[in-house]
């Protein structure tokens, strides 16, 4: 492989490949990025292959996973619904590891949708039906998801603190094995 240029190493120091990405999905092109980022754990991981598809915020459907641009960074999470504030349309998303949604994204900055993952050998696509049906329900459900996995994580920290103060039990080991390990 021969090296870049210096005009080409220039144009890569200037531009991010995110920021790249972005210009090619305004222009209607289909790109594939690595996703960077675990906020979508576990269905999509750090170094997945992407294949992003450009659309209108009008095109979307509750549980497509949107890419969108916010402050020169592209962004990837499950859109949930549309929005309209004061006289403006948003995009409401959450990140599948998040207990809370994101700040509302406006339509404008929605660059497209996620249709495949590359996973080391494995194509993900999810324009079949198959993956339709389970996004729309990962997209209705993942608010009270979100709240129960919150409340387990809260109670769970509770019993643990309760054995080790109130009846003296101190094998932290064995109280993570009794109630379960705590999702990182």
């Amino acid at each position: 492989m021969r090296e870049m240029s210096s005009l080409q190493k220039s144009f890569f120091k200037k531009h991010s490949s995110h920021r790249i990405a972005a210009l090619l999905l305004q222009q209607g092109e289909t790109v594939q990025i690595p996703l960077t980022g675990s906020c979508m754990k576990p269905l999509l991981c750090e170094k997945d292959l992407l294949t992003i598809y450009p659309l209108k915020a009008e095109q979307l459907r509750c549980g497509d996973v949107a890419v969108y641009l916010i402050h020169g960074e592209l962004k990837t999470h499950r859109f949930l619904k549309s929005k309209s504030i004061d006289k403006h349309d948003y995009l409401i998303t959450k990140s599948d590891r998040r207990y809370h949604c994101d700040k509302p994204v406006p339509y404008e900055n929605l660059l497209g949708k996620i249709i495949q993952i590359q996973k080391g050998n494995k194509l993900v696509d999810y324009t079949k039906p198959n993956w339709a049906v389970i996004n729309y329900l990962l997209g209705k459900l993942s608010p009270y998801i979100s709240f129960f996995e919150y409340l387990y994580n809260q109670c769970r920290g509770f019993i643990v603190t309760f054995m080790r103060y109130t009846i003296g039990y101190k094998n932290t080991a064995r109280i993570k094995k009794i109630i379960g390990s705590h999702r990182p």
